[in-house]
């Protein structure tokens, strides 16, 4: 079941980028495009924090190798230096389990603050 649990989060992930290929305006929100449609970025952001979430909760549980946790913390390292997806984060972070909550918030305080001035900041 560890395996199709595996399989099911790396489909998931598949579905996720395939969108992309379909709807470029998708790339732009991961290139955290100023210009993006607010409803597009809003669906596809909360889409990744939904999947990223539940990869959590199964380490949590012990569906996956501790090597896998190491994976989700850089992938969302890496979306939450997006600012799109830190003022996404901001608007809904607090409808998330209290234990993915933490781990995000955690990997932001270890995130440099952008500099003055700059938008989101």
């Amino acid at each position: 079941s560890r395996l199709e649990s595996l399989y099911q989060v790396y489909d998931v992930n598949r579905q996720l980028l395939s969108l992309g290929f379909s709807h470029p305006q998708l790339f732009n929100i991961l290139a955290d495009a100023k210009n993006a449609d607010p409803e597009w970025e809003r669906r596809y952001l909360q889409m990744w924090l939904n999947q990223l979430s539940l990869i959590h909760s199964y380490l949590k549980h012990g569906g996956f190798d501790a090597e896998f946790a190491d994976s989700l913390e850089r992938d969302i390292a890496d979306f939450m230096t997006l600012q799109n997806m830190q003022r996404h984060w901001r608007r809904h972070g607090d409808f998330y389990p209290p234990s993915f909550q933490k781990l995000v918030n955690d990997i932001l305080g270890k995130l440099e603050p952008p500099p003055a001035g700059t938008p989101g900041s």
